[in-house]
């Protein structure tokens, strides 16, 4: 051997031997601290691929009105009002938008509001919170995912599932700097409850935390509801053929009733437990998980008897459904129940988290394809886990996956639901794969498991299947309409009320700080049949009902269509899209660019 080849080997060797010692000082580490210091450097991976204008300016700019709302609903607690039933007066007709949206949100933002006031400006201590919020939600689900990833199949499926998501779309984007509305905790809580409820480290105890957890999620949104009755159901039915699962399935319920009631407690007054709302937590969730919980535990009195057992489990689901439903039968038609039916048409249908996967496609295919083929594909590495191993746990982790890509498919908002969750499930199954040939060795399968469940790859094979005349690029441009200092203009004005497009409301409440009549929210039904037929209306009618409304300001965004496309001609819409407003608009400049168009009302 020549020298330089010796020298060469001898490198790789010290090379070799190097990282094979760093890699056993990981393993060496205590397990949280090493899920910890891992979910730290992904979540600092995560903002390479975040919104770098964030931190260079310290304008405000939200993708999302539900994070305007959220900031105004803080900004109320801070500013002292009361704990209950939050209003968001700046928006809708009266006295304001009665907020759906739990404290339990608005107190740790408003926490590090404070903790950063001692340090800096007002403006800059909300800043630093509306960065530092979504980055601590994600730090804390990664610690307690890779704990749990690192149990079951150690740094390997850590590795596997943070270079999947890294390669991903979507996966966290409800994380992203600014996201401070509800989702990410949601997401978060849901996804820790049901890995953990599936853990097959079981014991009552990390059941029980899971409960909890899961009806923190509960408290804060419904959104994850289907999916944590499917794992509570699932876990008494495991029990049913393995009787000493019993304890797991009523601890998991317990966990669930305690965090539902204590919160309950915590944020509705006693006098306003009834009517029970479907779009919040109200007193029929909180007794459906304690008579669950209760049925449970009654049932371990009869659990040797197979027979008994099974009926014991059916009276008690039976039980908590109709504690569920019979308070208010409405609500099994969901958080919509209450509202308007003309507004599924006018609204609902056009609210892109509402959405189907296939509906998005259209606009989006190749990204939306390379979402659902990794989905399929982490849902199929899933059933290959549970055939090899078939047990409760990978059984009800397969159902869960399976329902979730349904709800991911049909509703956009659970899509990374879906994602995180099969994800996570890929990574356990990916380091149990096997060669796929003798001269193909199990690292090199696991590294292409791990390539399919990419989107970034998936999005460079689906242009096969996609014909070029379907291809569209995927939107990212930032929608400048949005933008803080576009309504600056604005702000210099006496205090009016605003007529604009629904989707603006939220923005204009907290960039204008002016009164907005509506908003992209199902409680502001009538508000938001009242705008449509306003900006739909001839313009003879339209001035009219702008003087019934006693509206001051209309503002629009130029070259935004109007209620999706819909403009009838020669209707105020079609004449502002058209930038030709008519003589009783008066124009108001603003900045000198801006896509804003804003006009004071002429009244009669």
């Amino acid at each position: 051997m020549s020298l330089q080849a010796s020298a060469t080997a001898s490198g790789q060797r010290s090379i070799a031997g190097l990282t094979a010692g760093r890699i056993a000082a990981l393993r060496a580490m205590n397990p949280w601290r090493l899920s910890i210091l891992l979910a730290l450097l992904v979540t600092v991976i995560s903002l390479l691929q975040d919104r770098p204008q964030a931190f260079q300016t310290s304008e405000l700019y939200f993708l999302d009105g539900d994070d305007t709302m959220r900031l105004q609903q803080v900004r109320g607690l801070l500013n002292g009002e009361g704990w209950f039933n939050p209003v968001i007066r700046s928006i809708g007709d009266g006295a304001g938008l009665a907020s759906h949206w739990s404290r339990l949100v608005d107190a740790p933002i408003a926490l590090l509001i404070l903790l950063g006031r001692l340090f800096m400006s007002q403006a800059a201590a909300e800043h630093v919170a509306l960065l530092a919020w979504p980055k601590l939600v994600l730090v804390m689900f990664l610690s307690v995912l890779f704990r749990e990833l690192l149990r079951e199949r150690g740094l390997q499926a850590v590795g596997a599932f943070s270079i999947i998501i890294a390669l991903s779309s979507m996966g966290f984007m409800q994380f992203q700097l600014l996201r401070i509305d509800h989702h990410n905790v949601q997401i978060a809580c849901a996804l820790l409850s049901l890995v953990l409820a599936t853990s097959p480290y079981g014991s009552p105890k990390k059941a029980m935390i899971a409960g909890a957890i899961g009806g923190l999620g509960l408290v804060i949104g419904y959104e994850a509801l289907p999916i944590i009755g499917i794992a509570a159901g699932m876990l008494a039915l495991a029990a049913l053929w393995d009787r000493a699962r019993h304890d797991i399935a009523v601890c998991f319920a317990g966990g669930l009733a305690l965090a539902v009631s204590t919160a309950f407690v915590a944020t509705v007054r006693p006098q306003e437990w009834l009517p029970v709302p479907c779009d919040t937590l109200g007193l029929n969730v909180v007794l459906a998980a304690s008579t669950g919980s209760l049925g449970l535990l009654v049932a371990g009195f009869v659990r040797n008897n197979v027979k008994a057992y099974a009926t014991a489990l059916a009276v008690t689901a039976l039980v908590a459904a109709g504690m569920l439903l019979r308070l208010e039968p409405v609500c099994a038609g969901g958080p919509f129940a209450r509202f308007d039916p003309a507004m599924g048409e006018l609204w609902l249908r056009h609210v892109r988290e509402a959405r189907s996967l296939w509906d998005i496609g259209r606009e989006m295919p190749e990204l939306c394809l390379a979402i659902a083929i990794t989905i399929l594909i982490g849902c199929g590495l899933q059933l290959w886990a549970f055939r090899r191993d078939a047990s409760p746990e990978q059984l009800m982790r397969l159902v869960i996956c399976l329902v979730l890509t349904v709800l991911g498919f049909r509703y956009l908002k659970m899509i990374s639901y879906a994602q995180l969750f099969t994800y996570a499930c890929a990574a356990l199954a990916i380091t149990t794969l096997p060669r796929l040939g003798p001269s193909v060795s199990p690292a090199i399968t696991k590294a292409f498991a791990i390539l399919l469940m990419s989107t970034t790859f998936q999005t460079l094979l689906t242009p096969l299947v996609i014909p070029e005349s379907a291809r569209k690029e995927a939107d990212n441009k930032p929608n400048l309409c949005y933008l803080e200092r576009n309504f600056a203009g604005l702000k210099e004005l006496p205090s009016a009320r605003i007529l604009a497009q629904q989707d603006m409301g939220g923005f204009l409440a907290l960039l204008s700080q002016h009164h907005v009549m509506a908003g992209n929210y199902h409680r502001l039904d009538a508000e938001i049949m009242r705008t449509a037929a306003i900006f739909r209306a001839p313009v003879e009618g339209a001035q009219q009902m702008l003087d019934d409304w006693k509206i001051d300001l209309v503002v629009h965004c130029a070259g935004r269509d109007f209620y999706r496309g819909v403009k009838d001609p020669g209707s105020l819409a079609d004449l502002l899209y058209r930038e030709t407003p008519p003589a009783y608009l008066t124009p108001i400049p603003l900045v000198e660019g801006s896509q804003v168009r804003a006009f004071r009302v002429n009244r009669n």
